[in-house]
């Protein structure tokens, strides 16, 4: 079994990936069909982290990318490739230990829909905005924010979040912002409280917390900051 949010993280981030290189998300471009592929996208780039997953464990993670993408993702199909590529052949396993298949060729069709034109946020969109008081977005047509102290660690957190996808250790988190781990363990856990009393974004839906690994934005979170803010 492999790091599911992390799993989940390295395939929506692939995805933005090939989104920023059609012209970015924030035009309008229509359907249009993802290829993502196992080896190049995820594995060479993971391979500690995809060397040991199953067919269910990809599946799993696509699956809840698409669901939590408001309608952005939805899978289309499997598929192998007749691309030949020199690189080192990775066979998924079953959960016996035996592998079925060499998916270094693999990839899946992912449908990536945007229809609204440039500036508007959909209904139960994931895109908040940031501003030196507040963080603030549109869920279902309504306007919802939570307040912070200006220039406090909660501010800085979320403009961290807003600049860095991956996710941070705490100790470099506490030495960028100038403060102790434990102030930033603190400091997470008032905003995850407040991202779900404002955004009903529960546990690490709006900020992830993965031990050994540190924290980052939820799957699907993006962060950014109101034109001004600094």
């Amino acid at each position: 079994m492999i790091d599911q949010l992390l799993a989940q993280r390295a395939v929506l981030e692939a995805l933005e990936a090939k989104i920023t290189a059609l012209g970015g998300a924030d035009r309008h471009v229509g359907d249009t069909t993802l290829e993502l592929y196992f080896w190049d996208d995820l594995a060479e780039k993971h391979q500690k982290l995809f060397r040991s997953a199953t067919l269910e464990d990809i599946a799993s993670a696509i699956t809840i990318v698409e669901k939590e993408s408001a309608g952005r993702f939805k899978l289309v199909s499997i598929k192998p490739s007749t691309a030949t590529r020199d690189v080192l052949r990775v066979g998924i396993m079953q959960e016996s230990g035996r592998p079925i298949l060499d998916v270094s060729n693999l990839y899946w069709e992912v449908r990536y829909t945007e229809k609204l034109p440039a500036g508007e946020a959909p209904s139960g969109s994931q895109i908040f905005w940031l501003t030196p008081r507040e963080l603030h977005s549109l869920i279902s047509n309504e306007r919802r924010s939570f307040a912070f102290r200006s220039g406090g660690v909660q501010f800085r957190l979320l403009q961290w979040f807003s600049e860095h996808k991956d996710l941070t250790k705490s100790k470099e988190l506490a030495e960028e912002l100038k403060t102790t781990t434990r102030t930033i363990a603190t400091e997470i856990g008032k905003l995850k409280r407040k991202a779900d009393e404002a955004f009903g974004l529960d546990e690490d839906n709006f900020v992830q917390s993965s031990y050994g690994e540190g924290y980052g934005p939820g799957i699907g979170i993006k962060i950014k900051l109101e034109r001004g803010t600094s």
